[in-house]
Order: C-alpha cells, then sequence, then structure tokens
C-alpha cells in the first residue's frame, strides 16, 4: 500500500496521515503559502521536519510544488505567485535549498505518475522527452524548464507543466498508460476518475490517497 498525501501550505496535520504499513509515502508538494495566516517561520519549521524524517525513512518521497518553486534561486522576478512570502522568502529559500536533494518532479510507482499538477503528452514533447521520469534531470539542469508557461493564468492549457497545469488540461491531454495522483487544484474531498486523482483536499478534510 502507498499513500499519497495532498498540499499542505504549512500546515501539520500530514502526521496524521503517515502509516506504519505503507510501503511508500508521497507528498504532492506545496509546503509553503499558508492562506490560515500560520506563521512563516512554522511552514519552515514543518517543511524541515519533513524533510529531517525523509532522511530517516526512504518510505517517503517530496514532490515540489508550485508554492515551493517560486522561492528557489536562479529564477526570474515573475516567477513569483499568489501568497508569496516576500519578507520570509530567504529563509524559505535556504530551507528549500538545503533539501533540494529530496524534492522531486514526478514519481512512478507501477502505473502511478505522482506529482503537483500532473504531466500533459504536451509538455513533455515540449522539453523533447519521452520517459515522464526525465523531467527530474531537467530540472536540476535548467530550473526555467518548470516555469510557468501558458496562455491561461490559472494554468488551465495543456502547454503548462507540472507544477501547474489544470485537471481540465490533464485530462485533455493526459499520457496514456498512467494514472496520475495530483495536488495544486483544490476539491473538498479526494476525487477519483479513470486516470486522474486530486488530493488537494486538506483544507476541508484530513485525509490521504490509498493506492
Amino acid at each position: 500500500m502507498n499513500v499519497a498525501i495532498g498540499d499542505i501550505h504549512g500546515k501539520n496535520c500530514w502526521e496524521k496521515l503517515l502509516s506504519d504499513e505503507a510501503d511508500n509515502i508521497y507528498f504532492n508538494g506545496d509546503y509553503f503559502d499558508c492562506y490560515e495566516k500560520i506563521p512563516t517561520v512554522t511552514q519552515i519549521r514543518n517543511f524541515r521536519k519533513i524533510c529531517d524524517m525523509a532522511r530517516k525513512d526512504p518510505r517517503i518521497h517530496l514532490c515540489l510544488g508550485n508554492h515551493d518553486f517560486q522561492y528557489l534561486r536562479g529564477l526570474d522576478r515573475s516567477e513569483h505567485y499568489s501568497g508569496f512570502q516576500a519578507y520570509g522568502r530567504f529563509d524559505i529559500q535556504e530551507a528549500l535549498e538545503d533539501n533540494i536533494d529530496l524534492l522531486k518532479i514526478v514519481y512512478q510507482s507501477e502505473d502511478y505518475l505522482i506529482s503537483h499538477a500532473g504531466i500533459s503528452k504536451t509538455f513533455l514533447k515540449s522539453l523533447c522527452l519521452e520517459n515522464p521520469l526525465e523531467i527530474n534531470q531537467r530540472f536540476i539542469e535548467n530550473r526555467m524548464s518548470l516555469a510557468f508557461c501558458g496562455y491561461n493564468r490559472y494554468g488551465d492549457d495543456v502547454t503548462q507543466g507540472p507544477l501547474w497545469i489544470r485537471p481540465a488540461s490533464l485530462s485533455k491531454d493526459k499520457l496514456d498508460g498512467y494514472k496520475q495522483i495530483v495536488g495544486h487544484t483544490k476539491v473538498l474531498d479526494i476525487a477519483i476518475s479513470e486516470d486522474l486523482v486530486l488530493v488537494d483536499c486538506l483544507d476541508t478534510i484530513v485525509k490521504s490517497y490509498k493506492f
């Protein structure tokens, strides 16, 4: 059994979702930019706690989200999104860069792909890649390859990458042979369709997806 935990945005409710029985535990990204007035220092402490656990427990895997990406070094200022914490940006950046080796864009478990927002055929083709896992190496080589790139300000178009694409566009341009588990788009409860699982539900219900 595997477990996927949606966007936490500084909250510590993830602690209730850990399972000793799980083979793998995947966090879908967005560890920062809380909309519930959780202090930046608390968000950072929460993230570092997750990272410390991941270093001790090989079952724990961390995806990078767009609300994490925007704090990384070497990005254009245009990569500042809603909720950006200007006064705490350097402390958040330090926490992320200290643990950048733990953060991946996409994981695969059998026919499941786990990422923050999902991977479309169009985006994979735009990077001249065939295997979605190759995106991880491309990110290491060029962080800006994951920058906001679409024409829709909310990310709802097939050209967007795995930090931004929305479910409607992802479903329209899905990768064949995979079921994708994603956060990024808020849902009241975990939503499951034939090829897509939406897990960004922690604002309303403390629940993980088991697969």
